[in-house]
């Protein structure tokens, strides 16, 4: 049985059906992201599991308790729900130092102060802020902080951890070394993570499991190796990652860039087609060459330079494609 069940969940603001029955299984220790552009109810949807939203129509179980059941008219506060919660802003107190701040939960808890301290260095040490507990947050960086909100959704050991685009305020540096000690932290507590993000390369990289949402709908739901090689619907290969798409008759074919290998003569691969390159561009770790064929414009994307001049044809070759119904 999965730690976290939502079944047939469903919302409506209004006549605005937001999320349109969603159903989802997380085992105990995963890490879930729910990923999507803005709009498509991805913070809804946690904002159902926080209690802070009822669903319309559905069910939320959280360690083989119901939580929320519109059928049963069962509904558990956010505070009787043992989850932590993450947010984008951060949410310190700037009044309070970083041990307060992380504290705060336990001293609601009535915990014994003894207690409250042990817990709270505990956490900070997990999360590199040992020797910080003084500070105040105004003289703490952007990653700081958010370690300090990140600590302070830890300390009461939830069941679960809910978090709201938690990197998306900070540089792209600093965004990278906290997806790294977050995940970190998440494989030392083994807590269960659901995670949203309209960040496709931090769900790929941080994710046990990925859930794509278009439009209140899960597109696809599976391993990021799963949504990244085989997606099952346009939608998720496009928004997924660069996709090539070229169309035969009612069918429609998604070739990653990365895939192509591009040649002076057609080579023994499964597929294959002419082209004029029509832009290159330098990116660092990586070449990128636009071509026009006679099925559509086919991006390549490749570590190694490419000797071909502007207007020059070449033959690009594959082995691995999609193929989608129309």
């Amino acid at each position: 049985m999965a730690y976290i069940e939502l079944k047939g969940l469903k919302k409506k603001f209004g006549e605005k059906e937001v999320i349109r029955g969603l159903d989802l299984e997380i085992e105990k220790g995963e890490f879930v992201s729910l990923l999507g552009p803005s709009g498509c109810g991805k913070t809804t949807i946690l904002r159902m599991v926080a209690g802070f939203v009822d669903p319309t129509e559905g069910e939320i179980i959280i360690g083989g308790n119901t939580v929320y059941s519109s059928e049963k008219n069962i509904y558990v506060k956010t505070g009787k729900r043992n989850l932590g919660m993450v947010f984008q802003s951060y949410a310190v107190w700037p009044h309070m130092n970083v041990f307060d701040n992380v504290a705060y939960p336990l001293k609601i808890q009535k915990l014994p102060k003894e207690e409250q301290k042990r817990k709270t260095m505990e956490i900070l040490k997990q999360v590199g802020l040992e020797g910080r507990e003084k500070d105040f947050p105004w003289s703490l960086s952007g990653g700081q902080q958010q370690r300090v909100a990140l600590a302070r959704g830890l300390v009461m050991e939830p069941a679960v951890l809910l978090l709201d685009e938690p990197l998306s305020n900070l540089d792209v540096q600093l965004r990278q070394k906290m997806k790294e000690e977050l995940m970190e932290i998440q494989q030392r507590t083994k807590v269960t993570v659901l995670y949203v993000t309209h960040d496709q390369g931090e769900a790929l990289q941080m994710s046990d499991k990925i859930v794509v949402l278009n439009k209140g709908n899960a597109e696809q739901i599976g391993t990021p190796e799963e949504i990244y090689h085989h997606p099952k619907t346009i939608f998720t290969a496009d928004f997924v990652g660069k996709m090539n798409f070229l169309k035969n008759g009612n069918k429609t074919f998604g070739i990653r860039p990365e895939y192509i290998s591009i040649g002076k003569e057609k080579k023994d691969r499964a597929y294959g087609i002419s082209g004029r390159l029509e832009r290159y561009i330098f990116e660092g770790n990586r070449n990128s060459y636009l071509f026009s064929t006679e099925e559509g414009e086919l991006t390549v994307e490749t570590p190694i330079p490419v000797s071909l001049l502007k207007g020059e044809q070449a033959y690009l070759n594959w082995d691995q494609q999609v193929e989608f119904e129309r």
